[in-house]
């Protein structure tokens, strides 16, 4: 987890605000509305009541320990198979190469949080297979229960340990197989039943279910594949000795079961990878991968010791680990000079080298420097009951501004259509939301006069309702950057 200067990013802020939400009070989908499973939602929730007063430097802080946890679950794994001179060096890289930003992307992301689950995972099912006790089988689905209630895509090593069972056990698995899903079910009852009790199973299923994986369409276009393998090369070059080695590892000999084992824990990740933005490989969901390249990274490793014998030999490893990492290493600079420019009060060049920085899709660092502006200035004219509806510009600004929205849709993509082929339930959406938007008329509504990828301008708008409110009821305050501050007009009711 490395901020490395930079703030978190939206995906990252968004469940930010949420937690706080729910700490608040809300409850999730149906009084604050996003469409990932609840879990990171409910650790930040956690986060804010033990922390009110440095929300976000816990949340960075819990980053940090999934990372350390991470590292500290993968070298008890990779002892299970190696000594641990091998297991340490692997770990090692692993902790490196799994927290460079290009790939992380910031924190409080759910991949982060899910990396110690998932090497749990791996040591139960391990140790399932070596002794055959059902209860690990059992601890084993547990611990996949929660990695799907941080995400979806969590459900697919269950294919992993499904295809293993089966292959190694044939028809006599089935009893193992109830075992891993007993465990599955017992940590998903407790959601099911505080989802009940407020009433908001269906709109949970309306966002997990048939928002995220019905109808969402990202990725099936020429430009989402196009940015797609961008991203890939990105990772790879950024991770380049992690993944060269690892690929020495896969075809060296080794325990056939164990090498099996590993590479069904590597495509089951791996296709978590592809499905879980519908073929827009996103970075950081490629740290799924990372643990099960471990054992091959190890594997290599251990091969590699015993070539290193000569003066030679150990020098040209040398050079070769030299020239490996220098992709990682000027990509990893370019989020550290990114970071001093968002910190710092210099302009670093035009808006081609901010892309050059190795920055995410849009002009990130100006953008942020925008927002603070935008933070700023609201911070002077808000007071503690007035709301705000940020519909042009980035979630954070709840958070810059510690405010929250006026309607259960705190941005604007289950609006939009963003990233989704045909929703039916588009304009049951809107007009809960012009119906929460009347009751509650935030101070400030922001908009943007700039077509983007995420965000629409306000002027090329299909939502005829929501503009005919915001021009009847706000005038126009101020613009800073592309964005238009509307302030309330009519007096409450």
């Amino acid at each position: 987890a490395s901020t490395w200067l930079l703030p978190m990013q939206r995906d990252g802020v968004g469940y930010a605000y949420i937690g706080r939400e729910i700490a608040k009070g809300a409850v999730v989908y149906k009084d604050v509305w996003d469409h990932k499973p609840p879990g990171v939602y409910f650790l930040d929730a956690g986060l804010y009541k033990v922390f009110p007063e440095i929300y976000v430097p816990a949340l960075l802080g819990a980053s940090l320990l999934a990372a350390w946890l991470a590292s500290f679950f993968l070298f008890y794994l990779l002892r299970l198979f190696f000594s641990a001179q091998i297991a340490f060096i692997a770990t090692v890289l692993f902790s490196i190469f799994s927290n460079v930003y290009m790939i992380t992307v910031g924190d409080n992301l759910i991949e982060g949080y899910m990396l110690p689950i998932l090497i749990l995972l791996y040591i139960f099912f391990v140790k399932a297979i070596r002794t055959n006790k059902v209860g690990l089988y059992v601890v084993s689905g547990m611990l996949l229960g929660f990695l799907v209630l941080l995400k979806q895509v969590g459900i697919l090593p269950l294919l992993a340990l499904l295809a293993y069972l089966w292959i190694e056990k044939r028809w006599t698995a089935w009893i193992l197989v109830a075992a891993v899903g007993v465990g599955l079910v017992l940590p998903i009852l407790p959601l099911v039943y505080y989802l009940f009790s407020h009433n908001a199973l269906v709109d949970a299923y309306d966002a997990i279910f048939l928002y995220n994986v019905v109808y969402s369409r990202q990725g099936y276009d020429m430009q989402s594949l196009a940015q797609s393998l961008y991203y890939i090369l990105q990772v790879f070059f950024a991770s380049l000795l992690y993944w060269t080695v690892a690929v020495i590892g896969i075809f060296k000999k080794g325990k056939l079961k164990n090498d099996f084992l590993f590479a069904l824990f590597f495509f089951s990740s791996f296709l978590g990878i592809a499905m879980g933005g519908k073929f827009a490989f996103t970075r950081h969901y490629f740290l799924l991968v990372f643990p099960a390249m471990s054992y091959f990274v190890a594997k290599a490793l251990q091969e590699l010791s015993v070539q290193l014998k000569t003066k030679s030999m150990r020098v040209f490893a040398v050079v070769t680990i030299l020239a490996l990492c220098l992709p990682s290493f000027v990509l990893q600079a370019q989020a550290g000079f990114a970071g001093v420019h968002f910190a710092r009060p210099f302009r670093f060049g035009d808006r081609e080298l901010q892309y050059a920085l190795g920055l995410p899709n849009y002009n990130f660092v100006q953008e942020e420097k925008i927002y603070y502006q935008l933070a700023s200035y609201l911070k002077r004219s808000i007071g503690e009951d007035d709301g705000i509806l940020n519909w042009g510009a980035e979630i954070e600004l709840y958070t810059l501004t510690n405010t929250r929205a006026s309607t259960r849709y705190f941005y604007n993509f289950p609006l939009n259509g963003t990233f989704i082929t045909k929703d039916p339930l588009l304009a049951k959406r809107r007009g809960v939301f012009m119906i929460e938007l009347g009751q509650r008329p935030p101070l400030y509504i922001i908009t943007n006069n700039e077509e983007t990828k995420h965000q629409p301008s306000f002027e090329q708008l299909d939502f005829p309702a929501f503009k005919e409110f915001l021009i009847n009821n706000y005038t126009i305050e101020t613009t800073i950057g592309n964005f238009i501050l509307w302030r309330r007009s009519v007096p409450l009711v």
